[in-house]
């Protein structure tokens, strides 16, 4: 049986095709490019004062493992997304903005800070 969060994706592909950007569980998905799916994932951390590399990639890591695993059962994401590269994104919610920490594309991160 399908979950919600897995029909929340597979809903999301019509809004992506249109370049709209939207929020599945912990994830707020859009697009770069025509190539490209961005997934923004939320650090648990509120600033960057005890916040490490380290930490960083732990939390992007399992944040993409666990997109990757729903992402797994949501049969037209999984479609809409096979030829596109998929970029994920560590955010720190700083309570008056989104800060990109880092980034997972194609198993390469990249520091944005």
């Amino acid at each position: 049986m399908e979950t919600q969060i897995v029909k929340l994706l597979n809903s999301s592909v019509a809004l992506l095709q249109e370049g709209q950007s939207f929020r599945v569980d912990e994830f707020v998905l859009g697009t770069i490019d025509s190539a490209t799916v961005f997934v923004n994932c939320y650090s648990a951390y509120k600033n960057l004062d005890s916040f490490t590399k380290a930490i960083a990639v732990d939390e992007l890591n399992a944040a993409a493992k666990k997109f990757y695993e729903i992402s797994g059962e949501a049969r037209e994401f999984r479609e809409f997304a096979k030829s596109k590269s998929i970029q994920y994104i560590l955010v720190m919610d700083t309570g008056s903005a989104g800060v990109n920490i880092c980034s997972l594309t194609e198993g390469i991160v990249a520091y944005l800070l």
